[in-house]
Formats: structure tokens, sequence, C-alpha cells
């Protein structure tokens, strides 16, 4: 069974002083919220509790924030840290390693541009080949050509 963990919240000011900023006091660090289980939920944004961040290296200056609503999953495979939850506003997102993989808004975005573009240009494709695409999506879309053996 999936861990639920309800995000908290907590009065932090949203407006900062520019000396505040310019220091950094409130840059990437993060929250721990508890499981029901004594588990940490990891990769909450400190700059206001009860939203995830994606804070990378490769984009200084940068942040992606999602308000949760409620954390579905998080766990640890094989291979990688793994966290999904019900954000407010982008629905399920899955995150892998820290880094936001999918939403259920703007995912098809991403999985009809890759299926459809090259599907498209090639006149009644039969077969295809698709490497990872755990998630399903580009399936799905492969599905709609009805010249694609099954």
């Amino acid at each position: 069974m999936a861990e639920e963990i309800v995000a908290g919240s907590a009065d932090f000011p949203l407006k900062r002083s520019r000396e505040e900023e310019e220091n950094g006091v409130y840059a990437a660090s993060t929250v721990s919220l508890e499981t029901d289980t004594g588990k940490e939920a990891d990769g909450v944004s400190a700059v206001i509790p009860g939203w995830f961040s994606e804070i990378s290296p490769m984009w200084p200056g940068e942040a992606h924030s999602l308000k949760i609503e409620k954390i579905l999953f998080q766990g640890k495979s094989d291979y990688q840290d793994v966290m999904v939850f019900q954000s407010s506003t982008y629905g399920k997102v899955l995150v892998l390693d820290g880094v936001i993989q999918l939403t259920e808004r703007d995912e098809c975005a991403y999985q009809e541009m890759i299926t459809h573009l090259p599907l498209s240009s090639i006149p009644n494709p039969t077969k295809v080949l698709v490497i990872g695409g755990g998630d399903g999506g580009v399936l799905r879309e492969v599905a709609r050509y009805s010249s694609v053996e099954r």
C-alpha cells in the first residue's frame, strides 16, 4: 500500500528582503515531513512548506515548484529515488531522483510530439520500436495508428 503524507504548512513570510535574497538565506534548503510510519519525505522546498521544488545546477537561478496536496508514494528502487504526489494544479506528478519526469496535466504534449512527428512522416508505418517509455504514453499514441501492427 502506498504511503500517504499530507503536506504541512507554516507561517513563512512570502516576501523576503533583498538582503535575505542576496545572502541565500532560504535557497535550496529542504523541510522533512514524516509519514505515519516515521519515514521522512524528502524534496519539499523550505521556501514555502508544502511545495516541491526542482532545483538544479543545470538551471542556475531557476526552480520549478508545484504545490503538494498529498504524497502518494515515496520510496527507493534499485536505481533511483521515486516520489509520486498529487499536485494542486498539475495532477499526479512523477519525480525520479528529485527531477520531475511527467505530470498528468502536460504529459500529452511530450507524448504526442515524440510519437506523431516521426510517425506522420512515414507513409503507413507498420513497425515501431519504443525504448524506455515506462509510463506507456508513447505506446498509447502509437496505438492510434491503424497501420501499426499490434
